[in-house]
């Protein structure tokens, strides 16, 4: 089973943000000032699976386009490892960011990214490309149920990398979960279950 806490909804006029799906980060970066922290446990089947992950992930808006923080792994041995999300291109519908973080699931390291978002209605798209030793595409779709319920779905290819499918409810103006399904890309891998709870503050208000 895996848990998770990402930051999760910069979805216009929603009061919690964030910049990622399940496994794919999208195309945003957090408003200017704004603090998320973010936790994981991550396992397969079992709990004491071998594959566990536990990674806590903080980010904050430095500036309207530039967002950084760190990654930091905290079972097995402690690795700090910095991140950020650079914004590249914003309009109503579209938005493009650029940057280094740790990607996707079950795996600890930080590596490049580029994101394509679109808004279409209550529908979200996002296409990317990532680069973990290989390039690997990525896509992802959030489409909002309710206003305060959003079903999401992402993918990676290639070995190692996931698909996955879930909801994410806004528990409160700064507190969000996410529930959701992983299904391996290679057979030898195990299925899992992806679980986030994500705090944004805006500091300074």
């Amino acid at each position: 089973m895996r848990w998770v806490i990402v930051a999760v909804m910069l979805l216009m006029g929603q009061p919690v943000s964030g910049q990622g799906l399940i496994s794919v980060p999208t195309g945003d970066v957090l408003p200017k000032g704004t603090l998320s922290v973010d936790g994981e446990l991550d396992t397969g089947r079992r709990l004491c699976s071998p594959e566990t992950l536990v990674l806590t992930t903080w980010r904050f808006g430095l500036t309207h386009w530039l967002t950084v923080g760190a990654d930091v792994r905290l079972n097995r041995r402690v690795i700090v490892t910095p991140n950020f999300s650079l914004r590249l291109w914003r309009s109503s519908r579209w938005s493009i960011a650029y940057g280094v973080e740790n990607v996707g699931v079950r795996s600890f390291g930080e590596q490049p990214y580029l994101t394509v978002s679109h808004r279409a209605g209550r529908v979200r798209w996002h296409l990317g490309w990532t680069n973990d030793e290989r390039d690997r595409a990525m896509g992802g779709i959030e489409w909002q149920l309710t206003q305060r319920c959003t079903l999401q779905s992402d993918f990676i290819a290639g070995r190692g990398n996931f698909f996955a499918i879930g909801l994410q409810w806004s528990l409160s103006e700064n507190l969000a979960l996410t529930v959701a399904f992983l299904r391996p890309n290679a057979r030898d891998d195990e299925q899992g279950v992806f679980v986030d709870l994500n705090w944004t503050h805006a500091v300074g208000r």
